[in-house]
């Protein structure tokens, strides 16, 4: 006695006989036109009960038979695999609208719905499903198969309204940016096709004396220039390496970092770099950086992509913080939120530790942790809700942020006019004192 059980999508996909095997519904079928090809037809009836197309299968099996009764082997073997070319197909299609409705409605936990639901491999061969010269047939794509465009639409259709909003923002961003992005080109060609075309001009209206003495003059006021740069760039780089102050970014965590992370620190370290740099320049106290747990390969890959940073005046150092620091561990000063001490004034004989992570509520106190492992003093910025009122955002701060209110308090600013001065308008950062 044959019991048919059906899978999800409702299709008969094996049968148990009295022995209790399980016989594939490919297998059947081979056996079906083997046995028509051998008896002369009896294979139509059979397979109208299993195949989905059953009455079309069946003919041929009769026609296979009718054939196969005088045939010879080799003939034999050419009508076996012309009919079974049409099981292929049928197995082929039955199993693409299969994945389809999987994709609708979920995938049943079931591994022979599993096996016609992906492309039948050499391993099927072994198990009797396919012979090899049907094998190409039903991996083929045909027609019916979804096209990258229907697949997309699918996906969409699964996602949900706010997702597919969030979707729709980014694409209308990038948008965007690539549109400013062309436009500020376009300025910059049109602004120095304008300078060229008055050069040319200007060039034309003088004498070939004058244009000599014009190109010259030119030639020594640019080379002036550069001399007077490159010596404010040394004089800077100097200040900045003999300043008293010094700040400690611990590089430490870039193991615990993703590689979006990584990158979102470099340019962090670039605005920091940046803006001591420009305190600098401008006549005001500067910060001596210290780099620690820096690696080769750490430095390599940030020099990489943040241009100049190889000839930045800051100390780049593999050792660890107490090994960077040993005999000073009474001065180190880890900056963590979670510390309960409000740093109220800077000192030169101090360092301030700034952890080098992006935040993303990921290494949640990972920096008082670390402080408590290593026996370091720990502190925090003033940012009470006496004094200031956070309207938006966050009061996590970012590495830049950290190092140039550090900044902003080293020239004698107070905390709360250097956080107000730091912070980004987003933060919505409102001074309580003057409400």
């Amino acid at each position: 006695m044959m019991e048919e059980k059906r899978d999800h999508g409702g299709e008969s996909m094996r049968n148990t006989g009295s022995d209790g095997t399980v016989e594939p519904a490919a297998e059947r079928m081979m056996k079906t036109i083997v046995q028509g090809a051998e008896s002369g037809g009896g294979g139509g009836e059979q397979e109208d009960q299993t195949s989905p197309s059953g009455a079309e299968n069946g003919a041929d099996s009769r026609e296979a038979g009718a054939n196969g009764q005088h045939a010879s082997p080799s003939e034999q073997k050419a009508i076996e695999i012309s009919v079974g070319a049409k099981i292929s197909q049928a197995i082929g299609t039955s199993a693409r609208k299969r994945e389809n409705r999987f994709q609708h409605y979920g995938r049943p936990n079931n591994a022979l719905a599993s096996r016609f639901a992906r492309p039948l491999h050499t391993a099927d061969l072994e198990q009797g499903a396919l012979p090899a010269a049907q094998l190409e047939l039903v991996n083929k794509p045909s027609d019916d198969d979804p096209q990258p465009e229907q697949h997309e639409s699918m996906q969409s259709a699964a996602l949900s309204k706010n997702a597919l909003k969030k979707q729709k923002k980014r694409a209308q961003l990038l948008e965007q940016k690539s549109l400013r992005k062309q436009r500020e080109k376009r300025i910059r060609q049109e602004f120095h096709e304008m300078r060229r075309i008055e050069r040319e001009e200007l060039l034309q209206s003088m004498t070939e004396e004058e244009r000599e003495t014009y190109r010259a003059e030119k030639r020594a006021r640019s080379l002036e220039l550069r001399a007077k740069e490159k010596q404010s760039i040394q004089t800077t780089r100097k200040m900045i390496a003999e300043s008293k102050q010094r700040v400690c970014i611990d590089m430490e965590w870039h193991s615990q970092l993703t590689e979006k992370e990584l990158n979102s620190l470099y340019k962090q370290l670039n605005y920091t770099y940046a803006a001591v740099r420009k305190a600098v320049a401008g006549g005001r106290k500067g910060l001596k950086l210290i780099f620690t747990g820096v690696d080769a390969a750490l430095k390599q890959d940030m020099q990489r992509k943040v241009n100049g940073s190889h000839s930045w005046p800051v100390v780049w150092s593999e050792a660890k913080l107490l090994d960077q620091f040993r005999g000073e561990k009474d001065s180190l000063v880890y900056l963590t939120h979670e510390s309960s001490t409000v740093l109220k004034e800077l000192s030169d004989d101090e360092v301030y530790i700034v952890g080098g992570i992006v935040d993303r509520n990921r290494i949640r106190g990972g920096t008082a942790s670390k402080a408590k492992e290593l026996g370091l003093q720990t502190a925090r910025l003033e940012l009470s809700q006496e004094t200031l009122r956070f309207t938006s955002g966050t009061t996590i701060l970012t590495v830049n942020h950290v190092v140039e209110i550090l900044l902003e308090a080293a020239n004698g600013a107070n905390w709360r006019d250097a956080v107000t001065k730091v912070l980004p308008s987003r933060k919505g950062v409102i001074d309580t004192s003057k409400e």
